[in-house]
């Protein structure tokens, strides 16, 4: 496959993916999002070499507090949401906050 349409295909299987996504969430089904923190796993492990990258949620704890996803040698964590408002990220990082995730995912530098 050439390299624009293998682009063409990434771009459209990421667009389904959110429509899906938004789509689920709109009606109140959240099986999708709890597939999805797996889903990206490997595609941030790709992209960004996150070789570590672990599902919180599963490894430590259904629903784990503040983040679903964390690699504690890269120092990364992330939070995998549909809901895009400032509560959920005041939420998110008040989270981080009390339970101290930034000793393990933030860089002292």
């Amino acid at each position: 496959m050439h390299l624009e349409q293998t682009q063409q295909r990434i771009r459209n299987l990421m667009s389904f993916f959110v429509t899906e996504i938004k789509a689920a969430t709109a009606m109140d089904k959240t099986d999708i999002n709890k597939v999805s923190e797996n889903v990206l796993i490997p595609l941030f492990a790709e992209i960004y070499g996150f070789e570590n990258l672990k599902n919180l949620n599963f490894t430590e704890g259904s629903n784990f507090p503040g983040i679903d996803l964390g690699d504690e040698t890269a120092k990364v964590a992330f939070q995998i949401t549909a809901t895009p408002n400032i509560n959920k990220i005041k939420h998110t990082l008040n989270k981080f906050i009390e339970y101290e995730l930034y000793k393990k995912y933030v860089s002292a530098q």
